[in-house]
């Protein structure tokens, strides 16, 4: 996958960074510019061209409330025979949940607003995807 840096995640900017309301994927196609794209797989800088799309569905806010969405990820092929996905910030690789929504849950029981199992109900997770949010941040806070 390629990652794209076009929604820098910061405190000020989490409004932004919500998928609700916001098309990353024009955002996305907006700053994407394939032929100075690097392929992860062999190094091959301009080797990429496009290669289709497919939906995700993906959980954040509406309305404060947590929603399923379904959005078009960008699929691009590279030279050498690899596909990779082009995702942006808000995209977390392999979780069905947005960047925001995760800050948001961990936000909530870092401040102690509710019980575990009550948090778990609210935002509709279990208690091992809450540990392993808790997990990797935990592991990655410094580098972050």
């Amino acid at each position: 996958m390629i990652r794209k840096n076009t929604i820098i995640c910061k405190l000020i900017q989490l409004k932004k960074s919500k998928i609700s309301g916001f098309d990353m994927n024009e955002a996305v196609n907006k700053e994407l510019r394939i032929e100075e794209e690097v392929c992860p797989s062999c190094g091959l800088k301009g080797g990429c061209h496009p290669y289709g799309s497919y939906n995700r569905y993906i959980i954040d806010f509406k309305d404060y409330s947590p929603s399923t969405q379904s959005i078009r990820i960008t699929r691009v092929i590279c030279e050498c025979g690899h596909t990779h996905a082009i995702l942006s910030d808000p995209i977390v690789p392999y979780l069905h949940y947005s960047l925001f929504y995760i800050i948001i849950v961990l936000a909530v029981y870092s401040c102690h607003l509710m019980t575990v199992e009550r948090l778990c109900e609210e935002y509709f997770i279990s208690p091992s995807i809450l540990y392993r949010w808790l997990g990797v941040y935990n592991d990655k806070r410094r580098e972050w």
